[in-house]
């Protein structure tokens, strides 16, 4: 260390004991100083920190702060082939104007980065040359070239260099509200001109928001490589006045240690930024604190990840709608990426900007990242994600078994059971696909040509007990993966086997009130819900929603889906209101997990829409939420599901309901042929909709229209395994009601006693529904006695379900009037016509 190095060392050293002192104890200390040189530039520093607040500039600023060494303003001047037309900046080292070329050649507009007057030592000087020939072999895109450069008249250097029309990128990415996958690509920008520099051997030492402006197009552009140090060059060269040049707040700690500078400085200062872009705040608080402490803090402390930085002021200052969903977003890989690059050690963070734009690039596309640990479980968990579509395409039983796996690896916790069940899973994954290969070297049982997903799903069911016969959670997670495969294909009591296979282990492994055992619970309650047990959905449901807010977990998109469907259970109950309810808090949970549109959200207003009901006088928001939903399905590349079907049936009753036939025809037709596209033509949510539109015909009087639906309808139901009994129940129902209007009596009974027959339990409106249908053709056939029992039935289930005022229940009170007017017992037909009466005043 030669002399000058050694006084800067002692200024620094004796300056973060005496920053901390009281006036009496700062004198005392610094009557003890090495030397009358040291204790004057301490006290120039304290006259800094106390008029100018915190060290947030470089602190060759802070050893040259005298005012009357700045240069004078060169505005108005000519300085070469350009006239200065105002100062945009100062830094370090110099001031920085904007100028115009004023030689009539050409329009260009530079900057002019001028040398402070009274910096002009030999050594300071051989800098600013240095920064010339720095820039002047940089060309890069992303790095303000230099054009030119000289001396003023009066001696002053200067560099001409290219004028960057921009913001700095952390206020570019707030005014403009990147997205965080927005904010990542601009700052691959970065890290493509700062790894072009590295191969120069330059580096920048000073990387900052401010130095890194992005123009209106979006283009990046590094400025300021005044302070850059070429690797080959001697330190005493660069660094003879002693001054380590730097901005405490992005400071690596060799910096702020004085220690050799490398390209490992520039990675640190590149996490620094990366932090605040995707963060909106810091991990370290050094604003306002004194050298000393900032010293200590970049040294000693540890950052917290970005993740539990991102807090709602910060992120909203920032340009982030939804910081909630930042933190989720930002736990995990981009924790680790940013921490990795600001390790206190410099050989451990990463070796290059492009090994950081590397793994920022894998993280936009679903790739394992090096900051991670690289367990299988990552690996396979990443691998699924990314390679779904194309894994699904061959066998979508396939690509739920290696998602299932990732799921039960990530929870292994010791290294040695990662390896074995990784080893365990290749085997059985190879042996799965080997299933398929027909060729003379295959040792595997054979599926055969022609296979289908279900021929491997079936074949993964039957080998994963024997494979994982040591492994319970592998199993636990491969029966629920195995339970949605079998879900995905209708086979329900298949899929209620894998899922209860699931939730027992679940329940022996990690206790009854485990996130394991609620997911499985979720999936049994959907499953009972699709099958159409909606009591035993409801209670099931009611468990696993229990569990997820016990474990914070409603709001995710597993909490979403089970508030949705929990919903959809009280409405098949007539319990509309408490579906209503439901149903906005999971809107206000997916509009948290996904800002902009979503297939979540889509649904769940689509849903929200049928809940509010009262489809003649529909309100404004049922008809906002409407728009929302249908807008945001054809909006989204997926959003062909469904329940864009169940939207536009909503509205189709709506407009029936106001007496516009034909809307309401064309919006069920289109709906139909979203059923048949997105579920097919034997789905049950296709034959459903068949009946629906069997009901349009028969109330416009078309009968022919009504029987070829209902037909159709029947058609498929008779032909599937199992199908939804709601579903089935009102498909019967429709033709039960086309055979009365021909007077098949006969077979009108036999189709209402099927439909009364489906297993719906008690208390439930749509058993209401099967049993007035089933009276309402007693009576038609004479059989009073019989018709009065099933008209009672659904007048109690209506009242217990719905209300007196619901038009279920008026049809099944009209029904036992003219029942009893048909029987001769007028005293009971005039106290029903006194309930219709009421009813009719009421409303």
């Amino acid at each position: 260390m030669n002399e000058s190095q050694e006084h800067w060392q002692s200024v620094k050293e004796l300056f973060a004991v005496v920053i901390d002192a009281d006036a009496s104890e700062r004198e005392q200390l610094l009557a003890g100083a090495p030397s009358a040189a040291v204790a004057t530039e301490v006290v120039r520093l304290l006259q800094h920190v106390d008029e100018q607040g915190p060290l947030d500039q470089p602190v060759l600023s802070l050893v040259t702060n005298d005012r009357s060494l700045w240069s004078t303003s060169l505005v108005g001047r000519s300085i070469g082939s350009y006239r200065v037309e105002r100062e945009i900046g100062r830094g370090g080292m110099g001031t920085v104007y904007f100028a115009t070329r004023a030689d009539g050649e050409f329009e260009q507009r530079v900057a002019i980065k001028t040398l402070r007057t009274g910096m002009s030592s030999a050594a300071i000087s051989q800098r600013f040359r240095q920064e010339r020939q720095i820039l002047a072999a940089l060309q890069h895109p992303h790095i303000a070239s230099l054009f030119d450069g000289g001396v003023t008249s009066d001696g002053v250097p200067y560099l001409v260099l290219e004028y960057i029309d921009g913001q700095p990128i952390d206020d570019y990415c707030a005014e403009h509200q990147l997205s965080l996958s927005a904010r990542i690509d601009l700052f691959r920008q970065v890290l493509d001109a700062v790894a072009y520099a590295h191969r120069q051997l330059v580096v920048h030492r000073d990387l900052k928001p401010s130095n890194i402006l992005v123009t209106k197009d979006g283009t990046v552009k590094l400025v300021d490589f005044g302070i850059a140090k070429l690797l080959g060059a001697a330190d005493g060269d660069a660094t003879a006045d002693g001054w380590q040049a730097f901005t405490a707040a992005y400071a690596a700690p060799e910096q702020v240690l004085g220690l050799p500078i490398s390209t490992a400085t520039d990675i640190y200062a590149l996490g620094m930024v990366l932090y605040g872009l995707l963060s909106g705040s810091s991990p370290y608080d050094v604003l306002g604190r004194a050298p000393g402490e900032i010293l200590e803090i970049v040294r000693d402390v540890q950052p917290v990840a970005p993740s539990a930085t991102a807090s709602l002021s910060a992120a909203l200052n920032r340009g982030f709608a939804r910081p909630k969903q930042l933190a989720r977003a930002l736990r995990g890989e981009i924790d680790a990426m940013v921490l990795m690059a600001l390790r206190k050690e410099p050989a451990r963070r990463y070796q290059s900007a492009t090994l950081l734009g590397e793994d920022l690039h894998g993280y936009l596309k679903g790739m394992p990242v090096s900051a991670r640990p690289d367990t299988f479980s990552y690996r396979i968990g990443k691998l699924v994600r990314r390679r779904w579509p194309i894994v699904a395409g061959a066998a979508v039983g396939l690509s739920a078994l290696l998602a299932g796996t990732g799921i039960a690896m990530w929870q292994a916790k010791v290294a040695r059971e990662e390896a074995r069940r990784a080893a365990l899973t290749s085997s059985f994954l190879e042996g799965l696909i080997g299933a398929a290969d027909l060729s003379a070297e295959s040792h595997n049982a054979r599926l055969g040509p022609g296979a289908s997903v279900g021929d491997f799903v079936d074949s993964a069911v039957a080998r994963m007990p024997k494979a994982f016969h040591n492994d319970p959670r592998g199993r636990m997670s491969l029966y629920f993966t195995f339970g949605k495969a079998l879900l995905t294909q209708e086979r329900f009591r298949e899929a209620k086997v894998q899922f209860d296979s699931s939730l027992a282990i679940a329940r022996r492994i990690d206790g009854e009130r485990a996130l394991s055992v609620g997911s499985a619970l979720n999936q049994l309650g959907a499953l009972e819900m699709t099958r159409g047990n909606n009591v035993l959905a409801d209670s099931t449901l009611n468990v696993a929603l229990k569990i997820y807010e016990a474990h914070s977990a409603v709001g995710s998109h597993d909490g979403i889906n089970l508030l949705t469907v929990l919903a959809l259970a009280k409405g098949f109950q007539g319990r509309f209101d408490v579906a209503e309810k439901l149903l906005r808090r999971a809107l206000a949970y997916a509009a948290i997990e996904s800002p902009g549109p979503s297939l979540t959200k889509a649904v769940v207003m689509a849903h929200l829409v049928g809940a509010m009901g009262t489809f003649a006088q529909r309100t404004a928001e049922a008809e906002s939420l409407y728009t929302q939903s249908v807008n945001m399905f054809d909006a989204l590349p997926n959003g062909e599901v469904v329940e864009k079907g169940v939207a536009l049936w909503y509205q189709a009753i709506a407009e029936f309901s106001r007496g516009h036939w034909a809307r309401a025809d064309s919006l069920s037709l289109e709906a139909l042929e979203i059923y048949r596209r997105a579920a097919g033509p034997s789905s049950q949510e296709y034959a459903g909709h068949l009946a629906n539109l069997a009901t349009f015909a028969r109330m416009r009087g078309d009968t022919a229209t009504q029987r070829r639906y209902d037909v159709e309808a029947i058609s498929i139901i008779e032909q599937r395994a199992e199908t939804n009994p709601i579903i089935q129940m009102r498909i019967e129902i429709e033709y039960v009601r086309y055979l009365a209007a021909f007077k098949q009596l006969d077979s009108a009974l036999v189709w209402a006693q099927k439909a009364n027959q489906q297993p719906l339990g008690n208390h439930n409106p749509y058993r209401g529904q099967s049993e007035l249908v089933l009276g309402s053709i007693r009576r038609l056939r004479g059989e009073y006695a019989e018709a009065e029992q099933h008209l009672l039935l659904a007048l109690d289930n209506n009242l217990k379900s719905l209300t007196e005022l619901a038009d279920q229940t008026q049809l099944t009170i009209s029904a036992l009037t003219t029942l009893y007017s048909a029987w001769g017992r007028p005293a009971d037909a005039e106290r029903f016509r006194k309930r219709l009466a009421k009813v009719a005043a009421a409303k």
